[in-house]
Formats: structure tokens, C-alpha cells, sequence
């Protein structure tokens, strides 16, 4: 296990700036995920560890050793590409041993390992299938025992589920979450989805034009994102113009005025007022606003459903078995803004 300090991380690419100025500490054995839109440095940063990439400026220490020009065959640092980057004319165990080879490790220690490491993604008889036979699923283990042969102190994965259907993505994702607890591997996850960041991470960063913009739990940075924008891409999100007024109350209609939970705002000041969907009351018994329902969206579990306030339109998201036999296109019901989740950008 190694603790993990970016200071100061840049990368150029002729006129494009990558990554710029990225700090991040990361703790022995912690899960951190590496979150943004294609394009925003989260790959580029998680090569620069594996030493794939060197930094512009800037430094990189593993146990406050400084790592920053070692070669990647001697960080000990293990990856999982996007691609798998398997050898398919070799086999499972052929691949799993490749790394092992490559260090000159003893050949009466190789078979072992790889067999323990097969054990390990539950692929122990597969040792002399070719690749080419394996699913998606089947190769992103062997890619997985291949990082975890070496015994690496750090794990890196750069988007190792985006391959895989929507059912293997979520058995998957569980399968490396528990296997990185129990070895307790520091690793680092880099994902565009923040469905996979939010239920893996022990913390996670938010990445947007090679900026680190926000660092926390998966809680802190749902619940308190620092701007419109992670809040936009962590999940829906309902944004609405309001004028501050004084003590920290707002005012987003003629008639409706809210507290929240910011202040110092200047009186006469522009906000916006941001909450999620699923945190709206319909049906409320103190309502704030009648929403004339515009849109109904059956998902199974849920219906989605859009209001027409005034000139606003609000996103709700409710149960089916709370509401299916109550909301219809064009009625009109009571509905409440969940004062305690109101962020003010």
C-alpha cells in the first residue's frame, strides 16, 4: 500500500492544456475515483501515475518518496486499461504471468502466483483458455489479475467497465470494490459515471478542462456540490432563477419567498436555487407552488414527472406505488420545494 500526493500536476500537450495545477492526497488503501466528461485530464492524470505520461510541472510521491521521472516498471504500480490491452495469441495464465516475466521474477514462483491471482477474480481453471474465448467479462478479470499478479502497491483503472453491458457493470464494479478491500490495495478509479464513482468510492475528485474542481466523500460531493456545474453532471438537478433579499431569504416568485441555508447575500442579488428531483413534494399539505403536471415519464420503479410553475418548469421524481394512480397530464397539484436541500449558486 502506498500513500499518494499530487502537487502542483500539470500536463501540456503542444498548445493543449491536459491537466492543470492538480493536488490531491490520497490515503494508504483508499478507494479514490477520478470523475469527469471525456476530455477533462482524468486519464491523462491517472497516466502521469503509472509513469506512462511525465508531468509539465509539478510532482508526484508515493510515501512522500518523490516519483515524479521513475520509469513505470519501477513504481510498482499495477493497470487495468479501458481496452484490457490483452495479448490474444497468448493464454489466460500466459497473460496473467506477462508482468511477472517481465521483473525476471523466480519461474518456480510464477505458476502460484498466477494461479492465487485467477483464484482471486474467480477465474481459477481458465489457465490455459484462450482469451479470444473469454466474454467481456471474462477478459476484464484476466486484465484485473494481470494488474494484481505483481503485487502492485497502487491500482489504477481507467474506465475498466465501460465495455461491458449495464448488468456485468454493476456485478463487476462490486467484484473489484470487494476485492480492493480485502487487499487493501490504494486505487485509483477513473470513470465518466457517476453512478460507478458515487457507490465505489471512499472519495472521489470531479474533474472538468484538466481542473480538479472538487474533492470529498461521495455524500459531500452530492449533497454540497461548490457549482452548478458538478452538480449538473453528478445527477438531475432542478435550477431556478430568484432574487436575494435580506437574512437569508429569497424570493423566486411574486409570492413565494424561501430561506436557505447561505449567508451573506447581498440584497438584490441574482442567485440560483438548485435541489434534486427526487427531493420534491407533490401532493404537499404546505405547499409553495401548484405545478401543472406537463410530462409523465414510467420508468418502472419511478415516474418522472415535469411542472409547469409560472414561467419555471420543475423536475420531480416520484414512486409508482406512491403516485400512479394519482398523477394526469395537465392537473394541477400542490408541491414543496425541500427547504433543507436548497443550494444557493
Amino acid at each position: 500500500m502506498a500513500r499518494v500526493r499530487l502537487q502542483g500536476i500539470s500536463k501540456i500537450f503542444d498548445t493543449v492544456q491536459a491537466v492543470d495545477n492538480v493536488n490531491i492526497e490520497v490515503e494508504e488503501g483508499e478507494f479514490f475515483s477520478l470523475l469527469g466528461p471525456s476530455g477533462c485530464g482524468k486519464t491523462t492524470t491517472l497516466r502521469m501515475l503509472a509513469g506512462f505520461e511525465t508531468p509539465s510541472a509539478g510532482k508526484i510521491f508515493f510515501n512522500e518518496k518523490d516519483m515524479t521521472n521513475t520509469k513505470p516498471q519501477n513504481r510498482n504500480v499495477g493497470m487495468v486499461f479501458q481496452n484490457y490491452a490483452l495479448f490474444a495469441h497468448l493464454s489466460v495464465s500466459e497473460n496473467v504471468a506477462f508482468g511477472l516475466k517481465a521483473r525476471k521474477v523466480e519461474k518456480s514462483d510464477i505458476a502460484p502466483r498466477v494461479s492465487n491471482a485467477l483464484r482471486e477474480v474467480d477465474l481459477a481453471g481458465y489457465e490455459n483458455r484462450a482469451v479470444s474465448a473469454l466474454s467481456g467479462g471474462q477478459q476484464q478479470r484476466v486484465a484485473l489479475a494481470r494488474a494484481l499478479v505483481i503485487e502492485p502497491q497502487i491500482l489504477l483503472l481507467d474506465e475498466p467497465l465501460s465495455n461491458l453491458d449495464a448488468k456485468l457493470r454493476v456485478e463487476t464494479r462490486e467484484r473489484i470494490r470487494a476485492l480492493q478491500k480485502k487487499l487493501g490495495i490504494t486505487t485509483f478509479y477513473v470513470t465518466h459515471d457517476q453512478e460507478e464513482a458515487l457507490t465505489q468510492s471512499d472519495r472521489m475528485a470531479v474533474f472538468f478542462t484538466g481542473k480538479c474542481v472538487q474533492i470529498g466523500t461521495p455524500r459531500e460531493v452530492f449533497n454540497q456540490p461548490n457549482s452548478r456545474q458538478v452538480m449538473a453532471f453528478l445527477g438531475r438537478a432542478n435550477f431556478l432563477q430568484a432574487r436575494a433579499l435580506e437574512h437569508g431569504v429569497v424570493q423566486l416568485t411574486e409570492n413565494v419567498k424561501v430561506r436557505v441555508r447561505r449567508n451573506g447575500l447581498e440584497p438584490g442579488t441574482e442567485v440560483t436555487i438548485a435541489f434534486r428531483p427526487h427531493d420534491v413534494e407533490l401532493f404537499a399539505q404546505e405547499p409553495h407552488f401548484q405545478g401543472k403536471i406537463c410530462k409523465l415519464t414510467y420508468t418502472g420503479a419511478y415516474e418522472e414527472v415535469v411542472l409547469q410553475v409560472g414561467e419555471m418548469q420543475i423536475e420531480a421524481i416520484s414512486p409508482i406505488q406512491n403516485t400512479s394512480q394519482k398523477l394526469k397530464i395537465g392537473e394541477a397539484i400542490p408541491i414543496r420545494l425541500p427547504l433543507e436541500k436548497l443550494i444557493v449558486f
